[in-house]
């Protein structure tokens, strides 16, 4: 499965305006109303399993944390860099699924590296606590993840890092993870059809 937001333009309409409210830098006939769908569909089926539709000013990761409800054990979440938060990782396991994520730049590098099972240089295993304030507001999710970063380089782009709760990386290859990690670019192709082919903004 993959998580991804998008913004959608609606028509300029008096209750539209007032539920969904323009960008802050529209002005005069510029400002129609824009909202934000947040997605949680099936990369290889293309079928939306759940979706949340709210003002844009509603951050992306509240909407995926809301998301993670849906997912069932065995599920393998994929999501880009802006979605690696200690709590949505913390819900993706609790639920029993994986999760596969980019990495922002030099997030969570600072914490203790141990060695996977492979041998490799490239990726490491790291333990992450969940802050204080979250394991207050919600003490139902582990308290400590496990997870396994992988550094990979495409010639010509930027060194970029993932991480992941599938730890073994016997059973999972480096080379496998971040092959999958790229099927995650199907989710734009499925924006680009409800937003145009179905015209979701009408």
């Amino acid at each position: 499965l993959g998580i991804d937001g998008t913004k959608v333009p609606l028509p300029r309409q008096p209750q539209l305006l007032q539920a969904y409210p323009p960008a802050s830098n529209q002005r005069g006939a510029c400002r129609h109303p824009q909202a934000l769908l947040v997605g949680l569909v099936g990369l290889w089926s293309g079928l939306c399993h759940d979706f949340v539709f709210v003002p844009q000013a509603r951050a992306e990761q509240w909407c995926a944390a809301w998301l993670t409800r849906c997912l069932r054990f065995g599920d393998l979440l994929l999501a880009d860099r802006n979605f690696a938060s200690h709590e949505i990782l913390a819900r993706v396991v609790q639920r029993g699924a994986d999760f596969l994520f980019r990495l922002p730049a030099k997030r969570f590098h600072t914490l203790p590296r141990r060695p996977t099972n492979s041998g490799r240089r490239d990726e490491w295993l790291v333990d992450l606590k969940l802050p204080a304030a979250l394991r207050k507001r919600c003490p139902h999710l582990p308290a400590v993840l496990t997870v396994r970063v992988l550094e990979y380089h495409i010639p010509g782009y930027r060194v970029s890092w993932l991480i992941t709760s599938l730890t073994d990386a016997r059973a999972y290859s480096y080379d496998e993870v971040v092959s999958l990690y790229h099927q995650r670019w199907n989710q734009e192709t499925m924006h680009r059809e409800w937003k145009h082919t179905l015209q979701l903004s009408n």
